[in-house]
């Protein structure tokens, strides 16, 4: 694994120096496109990969008995250890390959969509994760530095896996191998992107509003408005039924007198 005590310094994504960004795809890349086992042999016991953790995150949001990763105090959490874990395998992967990671990079989306709109961002650009995807070729993205070494699984898992065969969600119809992002649209219909003052609202709660005050506010803006502004949806024109088709039934109560904080 990685080298312990060595600084973990999160960059902005934007702030990268051009040998570690490429460095940081070509991470990405190894991680998902190497098995397990040569991966622990190489890397060491840290080493998952990009599949194995998007398996995780699935045992969660499609539990039994409701989204266990989602929609509760729980969801902040548990998406920064997915991406603690992310953060490790990369770092052990760039010791043992010589490249250039200083830390996971992230993106503040809020400043790029005040400069503009996102689908203008710098960071769907070539040099980044690519722009739109092609209509005509199932909204596939056609550029970037993931549109070449990266293709969406096929799932032997009996619960993990749509009707493609895919890993995705068994609710999720797309059949694409790459992948695909649409702009603005969810279920046919124009989605408004998240504001500046959605985030600021956020941040700014006061008490007693607390953990669950914190996602209620955050979670259909600063969480789930990127989620379909940049994926977005298509292939149905009638957005309440695309809608059921989105969210699985597991995602919601099943006890009377259940809330679901939306």
């Amino acid at each position: 694994g990685p080298t312990p005590g060595k600084p973990t310094v999160r960059k902005n994504i934007y702030s990268l120096a051009e040998q570690e960004r490429d460095d940081f795809f070509t991470l990405l890349k190894l991680m998902k496109n190497t098995t397990a086992e040569d991966g622990r042999a190489r890397y060491g016991e840290v080493f998952a990969t990009y599949d194995e953790i998007t398996i995780q995150h699935a045992y969660a949001t499609l539990a039994s008995d409701c989204d266990r990763g989602h929609f509760g105090p729980a969801m902040p959490w548990f998406h920064r250890i997915l991406t603690r874990r992310v953060e490790i395998v990369l770092a052990a992967i760039a010791e043992v390959e010589g490249l250039e990671f200083p830390g996971m990079p992230y993106w503040d989306f809020v400043e790029d969509l005040k400069a503009g709109k996102w689908e203008e961002a710098k960071i769907f650009s070539d040099d980044y994760f690519g722009g739109e995807g092609d209509p005509s070729d199932s909204w596939q993205i056609q550029n970037g530095q993931l549109v070449d070494g990266w293709e969406i699984s096929e799932s032997d898992h009996p619960r993990f896996k749509n009707a493609f065969g895919l890993l995705r969600a068994p609710y999720n119809p797309n059949k694409a191998r790459k992948l695909t992002r649409r702009f603005k649209s969810y279920c046919g219909v124009p989605f408004p992107e998240v504001t500046s003052s959605g985030q600021d609202a956020c941040v700014k709660l006061k008490q007693p509003a607390g953990v669950l005050g914190f996602l209620a506010c955050a979670d259909p803006t600063v969480h789930s408005s990127p989620h379909f502004v940049i994926g977005g949806t298509w292939n149905s024109s009638d957005g309440i039924d695309c809608f059921a088709l989105q969210v699985p039934a597991s995602s919601f109560p099943k006890e009377e007198g259940d809330i679901l904080v939306l």
